[in-house]
C-alpha cells in the first residue's frame, strides 16, 4: 500500500469524527417562558401543572431534573433538540417561582460542543440531566454525553453552578467508562457527601451508585461501584431510609 493510501486510511476516521462533532450551524429557536395553571388545593393536597416552554418549541424534550433552591424557587433542567441523539441537542435551564407560577425564559446550560476539560474534540450529542444542590448551596449538574457512536458508548459529565444556575463551570468528565449514563437525582447522605445513581448499557446492563465527598470548593473525591443486586436493571432511583 502506498504512503498516500496509508495516510488516507489514517485520516479518514479522524475526519469522520470531526464531521460528527463540529460546532455546526444549528439555529436556536425562539425561546419563550412557559406558564403554569392556577394551583388546585383539595383536602390538603396541592396540584399545579404547566409547560416549562410552549409546545412544539422542540421536536424532543426529555431527561428532566429539578431542585429546590434556598429561596424556594425551583430550578429545572432538561435536554431538547430535533430528536433524541441529534446534533442540535442542548441542555436548558429555567426557574419556576411557586408563588407567582411563572417560569423564566429558558437559557442554554450546556451545548453539545461546549468545551470539556481535558478533551480536544467536542461531544456528538448530550442527554439525560440529574441535578443536585450540595450543603454549600452549589448546584451540580450531571449529564449524559456521547463523544461518538450511540448511547451504548456514553459517558457522564458534570458542571457546577455557584450562583443558583446563573453561571456554570466548564464541563468535566465524571465517569469515563463507556456505556455509562445518569437519569435520576443524586441524594444527600451526610455533610458534604452525596450519592449519584448511574447505570451501564454496554455489554452488561446494571445500575450502581457513586459516592461523592466534596469540600466548600469544587474539589471532591468519588467512589463508584456499589452495584444493584439485580442484573439488567437500569436507571436506578434511590432514597435514604430512616435506619
Amino acid at each position: 500500500m502506498s504512503t498516500v493510501l496509508r495516510g488516507a486510511f489514517v485520516l479518514l476516521p479522524i475526519l469522520l469524527t470531526l464531521a460528527c462533532v463540529s460546532p455546526g450551524d444549528h439555529k436556536l429557536p425562539l425561546l419563550e417562558a412557559g406558564a403554569a395553571s392556577p394551583p388546585i388545593v383539595a383536602g390538603g393536597a396541592y396540584y399545579r401543572e404547566g409547560y416549562v416552554i410552549p409546545l412544539n418549541t422542540f421536536g424532543n424534550n426529555h431527561g428532566s431534573s429539578l431542585v429546590e433552591l434556598d429561596d424556594g424557587k425551583i430550578f429545572i433542567t432538561w435536554f431538547a433538540g430535533e430528536q433524541e441523539g441529534s446534533s442540535d441537542t442542548r441542555i436548558f435551564g429555567t426557574m419556576f417561582d411557586l408563588k407567582s407560577g411563572i417560569y423564566t425564559t429558558p437559557t442554554v446550560v450546556v451545548e453539545r460542543q461546549s468545551p470539556v476539560k481535558g478533551n480536544i474534540l467536542t461531544d456528538k450529542t448530550i442527554g439525560n440531566t440529574a441535578l443536585y444542590k450540595d450543603t454549600n448551596g452549589k448546584l451540580w449538574l450531571f449529564y449524559t454525553a456521547v463523544p461518538f457512536g450511540g448511547w451504548a458508548l456514553a459517558l457522564v459529565r458534570y458542571t457546577i453552578s455557584p450562583d443558583g444556575g446563573k453561571s456554570w463551570s466548564h464541563s468535566e468528565t465524571f465517569i469515563g467508562q463507556p456505556g455509562t449514563l445518569v437519569r435520576t437525582k443524586p441524594i444527600y447522605v451526610g455533610s458534604n457527601i452525596f450519592l449519584v445513581p448511574a447505570y451501564t448499557e454496554l455489554l452488561i446492563r446494571k445500575g450502581y451508585t457513586c459516592t461523592v465527598t466534596h469540600n466548600e470548593t469544587r474539589t471532591f473525591t468519588r467512589n463508584c461501584g456499589t452495584s444493584m443486586e439485580r442484573g439488567g436493571a437500569i436507571q436506578p432511583a434511590i432514597v435514604q431510609m430512616k435506619d
